[in-house]
C-alpha cells in the first residue's frame, strides 16, 4: 500500500513537471512567435523608411549632378571669347586656339574639370567648326551630333550603343535673334558617373537609371543576356508607374523597389533593395532569442524535477 503511495506521488510529481515545463515552453514559443512578428514589422517599416530616404537623397545628388553638368552651358554663352567665336565665321588657328583657352580656363575656375567622371567637352558650330577641351582623343561624341534630329533647348541624355560613356546635349542660341548658333555636348564615363551617384547607398542595393536611351544598374556585371533582363525588369517597373514600395525579382532574387524620376532630364532612378536582408535580420535577433529559450526551458525542466 506504502509502494502504490510512493508511486503515485511521484507520478503526480512528474506530471505536475512536465505540466509546468510544458506550460512555460508553450509561454515562450507564443512570446517568440510574438516576437518574430514584432521584430519583422519594425525592422520591414525601418527598411522602408531607409529606402525612401536613400530614394531622395539620391535623387537630390542626381538633381544637383545635372545642374553641375547643365552650368557648363551657361559659362559658354557668359564668355564673349567663345559666344563671338560660335557667331562668326572666322576659322583662324589663333581663333580656335583662343577660344578652348578660354574654354579650359572656364572649367578650371569652377572646378569642373576636377571631375572624375567629365571626360570632354565639345561644341559644334553652323559654321561647321568644331572646338573643345577634352582628357583623351576619342571623336564618337561626333556620331552623337550626326544622330540630333531637332534642337534641344533643354539638356538632353544620349547614349551610342558599344560606347561606356554619356552625351549631354544642348542647342546654344543666339541670344537677340533666337538662331541656333550651334551644340554643346559633354561626355561623362558611365562607371564613374554612377559610382558617384551611388557612393552612399548601403551594401547589396542597386539603383537602376534608365530612360528611352540608356540603362544602368549600380554594381552589377553585364554580359550579353543582360540587356533582356534589364528590360523584363523595366517592364515590371513601368507596370507600376507611381512612388509607392512595389517587390519584383531580378536575377532569381525578390527585391523591394521604390521608382522616382527626375522630370528636368526625364530620367526614371529605382532603388533596388534585396528582401532576403530583411528575414536575415530578423533571423539573426530571433536566432538569439530561440537559444535563450531553450536553456530556460531547460533550467526550469531541471527545477521542476528537482522540486
Amino acid at each position: 500500500m506504502l509502494k502504490n503511495f510512493l508511486h503515485k506521488r511521484r507520478s503526480i510529481t512528474a506530471q505536475t513537471s512536465i505540466l509546468i515545463t510544458l506550460t512555460i515552453a508553450v509561454a515562450l514559443v507564443i512570446s517568440a512567435l510574438l516576437f518574430y512578428y514584432k521584430t519583422d514589422k519594425e525592422l520591414t517599416t525601418h527598411y522602408r523608411e531607409q529606402m525612401f530616404q536613400e530614394s531622395n537623397t539620391t535623387m537630390n545628388v542626381l538633381s544637383d549632378n545635372i545642374d553641375t553638368i547643365d552650368s557648363i552651358y551657361r559659362l559658354l554663352v557668359s564668355s564673349d571669347t567663345i559666344y563671338s567665336f560660335m557667331a562668326s565665321s572666322s576659322r583662324t588657328p589663333s581663333d580656335y586656339i583662343a577660344t578652348e583657352k578660354q574654354m579650359t580656363s572656364l572649367l578650371i575656375l569652377n572646378n569642373l574639370w576636377e571631375k572624375s567622371y567629365l571626360e570632354s567637352v565639345y561644341v559644334y558650330t553652323n559654321y561647321n567648326k568644331r572646338f573643345y577641351v577634352s582628357k583623351n582623343d576619342n571623336m564618337i561624341n561626333a556620331a552623337v551630333y550626326r544622330n540630333l534630329t531637332e534642337p534641344s533647348p533643354t539638356l538632353t541624355l544620349h547614349a551610342l550603343d558599344g560606347s561606356d560613356d554619356l552625351y549631354f546635349v544642348r542647342t546654344i542660341y543666339n541670344l537677340s535673334s533666337g538662331d541656333v548658333l550651334g551644340t554643346m555636348i559633354v561626355t561623362l564615363n558611365q562607371k564613374s558617373w554612377v559610382n558617384m551617384l551611388t557612393q552612399n547607398i548601403s551594401k547589396g542595393w542597386h539603383i537602376l537609371m534608365y530612360n528611352n536611351s540608356f540603362e544602368t544598374i549600380s554594381d552589377y556585371n553585364y554580359d550579353v543576356t543582360s540587356k533582356d533582363r534589364i528590360e523584363a525588369l523595366k517592364k515590371s517597373l513601368d507596370y507600376y508607374n507611381d512612388k509607392a514600395l512595389h517587390h519584383v525579382k531580378f536575377e532569381s532574387k525578390d527585391y523591394l523597389t521604390l521608382s522616382n524620376n527626375l522630370k528636368k532630364i526625364d530620367i526614371s532612378a529605382t532603388i533596388m533593395a534585396p528582401q532576403n536582408q530583411i528575414k536575415r535580420q530578423v533571423n539573426n535577433v530571433l536566432n538569439s532569442y530561440i537559444i535563450d529559450m531553450f536553456i530556460i526551458i531547460f533550467i526550469v525542466l531541471l527545477i521542476s524535477f528537482a522540486i
